[in-house]
C-alpha cells in the first residue's frame, strides 16, 4: 500500500487542515504603514495670535496688533516639501494722550502669501517641524483722529516671509504654536493729523497658535 506523508507519525507532527485564514508577516505590515504614508497630505490651518510692527515711527503707539489668518497647505506623497498658501490680517487701535490732547490712534493690515512648505515628524512622533518661506504682499492702512479732524491712508508692500513652527498631529486635527517674520520695501501714502507724510516699513514678527483640519 502507498504510503503518504501526511500519513507519518515519525516525527509526531500532527498536520491541520487548512482554514483558508489568510496570514500577513511583518514585512505586509510594514509594507502598508508605508503606503499609508506616502499618500499626500492637506490640512487648513487657522492662525490667532499677535504681531509686532518693528517700525515704530509709522506704527507707534499702535505696533502690536492682534492677528488672525487661515491658510492651506499640502504635502506631496512620500516628501516632506510641498506648498502653502495663505491670508492674514491685523488690527489695532489705541487712544494717545499728548499733553491735554486725546489722539485716536488705529492701524490695520491684510497679508496675502505663497511658497514652499517643509512639514517632517520628529523621531517618527506625533510632533511635526514645520517651516515656509516665500513672498508676501501686504496692504495696510493707518488713521489718527484728533479733535474731529481725521486722516487716513494706505499703502502696499511687497516682502519676504519665512515662518517656523511645532504642531502636535492627533489624527484629523492638530494643535500647534508658529513664529513668523516678515521683511519687504517702504511704505509711503500715510499722513498724521497735522498733514505730514510717513514713511516705514511693514517689517514684523510674529506669534501664534495654530489649528489644523487635517486631511
Amino acid at each position: 500500500m502507498p504510503t503518504h506523508a501526511f500519513d507519518s507519525q515519525e516525527d509526531g507532527a500532527k498536520v491541520e487542515p487548512s482554514t483558508g485564514a489568510s496570514v500577513h508577516s511583518p514585512d505586509d505590515k510594514a509594507r502598508s504603514d508605508t503606503s499609508t504614508r506616502e499618500r499626500s497630505r492637506s490640512s487648513i490651518q487657522i492662525y490667532f495670535g499677535g504681531r509686532s510692527f518693528r517700525d515704530e515711527a509709522l506704527w507707534a503707539p499702535v505696533e502690536g496688533q492682534f492677528v488672525m489668518g487661515s491658510e492651506f497647505d499640502w504635502i506631496a506623497a512620500g516628501s516632506v516639501f510641498g506648498f502653502e498658501i495663505g491670508a492674514q490680517a491685523s488690527f489695532a487701535s489705541e487712544d494717545q494722550t499728548v499733553g491735554s490732547v486725546t489722539i485716536d490712534q488705529g492701524a490695520s493690515s491684510s497679508e496675502l502669501y505663497v511658497g514652499p512648505r517643509f512639514d517632517s515628524a520628529l523621531f517618527g512622533s506625533a510632533l511635526h517641524l514645520v517651516a515656509g518661506v516665500g513672498p508676501s504682499f501686504l496692504t495696510a492702512g493707518r488713521s489718527q483722529e484728533i479733535n474731529g479732524s481725521r486722516r487716513s491712508g494706505s499703502a502696499e508692500s511687497f516682502g519676504i516671509y519665512a515662518h517656523a513652527g511645532l504642531i502636535v498631529d492627533l489624527g484629523d486635527i492638530g494643535l500647534g504654536l508658529d513664529y513668523r517674520l516678515r521683511g519687504g520695501g517702504d511704505m509711503t501714502g500715510f499722513e498724521d493729523v497735522f498733514g505730514s507724510s510717513i514713511t516705514g516699513d511693514a517689517d514684523y514678527g510674529q506669534l501664534a497658535l495654530t489649528f489644523a483640519l487635517q486631511f
